[in-house]
């Protein structure tokens, strides 16, 4: 988040929760609709700059994509991504953990290719290309996704 954002946050942080200690979502719930809005984009903003394949693109434009970012909470062990499908997404991970795997065949373990963690994202090539998925996705631990559309990116 911006220094300058942050300052205007924190300017009024005190007044609304004193000496309380809440977890984000709340403290970000009970700021001002108009200062929920611009920590939230500048949040999505940070995930997309760390994505090489938006290197080198004007902040006007990534601002642009970081508002089409939908937010999701999943749970653990659900599965986000199914091999052999074709991609429609991709996905930022804010916060949490995600298996990225191959399926075992008849009875065999999955085999694990990498955990991703806070900051990580996945699924690019379906944004890019009409192929299918190469590999799974499953969460390990609650999840704080955004996903960006093919459409959205596309538009």
């Amino acid at each position: 988040v911006p220094y300058g954002l942050q300052k205007e946050a924190f300017a009024i942080y005190p007044l609304i929760f004193g000496d309380s200690c809440l977890q984000y979502t709340e403290i970000l719930q009970a700021f001002p609709p108009y200062l929920q809005s611009k920590i939230a984009l500048a949040m999505k903003f940070s995930l997309i700059i760390k994505v090489p394949m938006f290197h080198g693109s004007e902040a006007p434009i990534l601002r642009e994509l970081a508002a089409k970012l939908s937010r999701h909470l999943v749970e653990p062990n659900k599965v986000i991504i199914e091999m052999g499908e074709v991609g429609q997404e991709m996905f930022f991970l804010s916060v949490g953990t995600v298996d990225i795997y191959v399926p075992g065949s008849s009875g065999e373990d999955d085999n694990s290719i990498v955990l991703l963690r806070d900051g990580s994202w996945f699924g690019e090539i379906a944004i890019l290309r009409d192929t299918v998925r190469t590999a799974a996705a499953k969460t390990v631990t609650v999840c704080e996704l955004y996903m960006l559309t093919k459409q959205d990116f596309s538009s």
